[in-house]
């Protein structure tokens, strides 16, 4: 099954994300550290959707530190402030901005990723 990796300083924001992913391995966190942690812990990862603005670490940072563990993972940035969507974040490949439509997050996963598929 595909991994996924969320972060968003918005509990509820996890859950919306948790619940439209479902067919997917979801692991949601709070903040930058605790995802980096649970990141070390995993065997691997295909996708981080993480929230660009937190404290402590920015979803960019998150980012670029999540993929020296898992370099071929994707990167999905959520904004709640359109005017960042325009700045070029390397290690992003795509941007969505908050709030959004499920089916919209689904086709953008889909489209980074796949669909969910069983691991062997």
């Amino acid at each position: 099954m595909k991994r996924i990796l969320v972060v968003d300083d918005n509990v509820n924001v996890g859950r919306v994300i948790a619940a439209c992913l479902a067919s997917y391995d979801v692991t949601v966190t709070h903040n930058g550290p605790e995802a980096l942690a649970r990141a070390s812990q995993l065997i691997d990862c295909d996708l981080l959707i993480t929230d660009y603005l937190m404290p402590a670490i920015s979803g960019d940072e998150v980012s670029r530190r999540l993929r020296t563990m898992h370099p071929g993972a994707k990167t999905l940035l959520l904004t709640g402030y359109a005017d960042l969507l325009e700045i070029d974040q390397s290690g992003v490949d795509a941007r969505m901005s908050k709030p959004f439509a499920p089916e919209a997050l689904r086709a953008t996963v889909r489209q980074l990723i796949g669909g969910p598929v069983a691991r062997g």
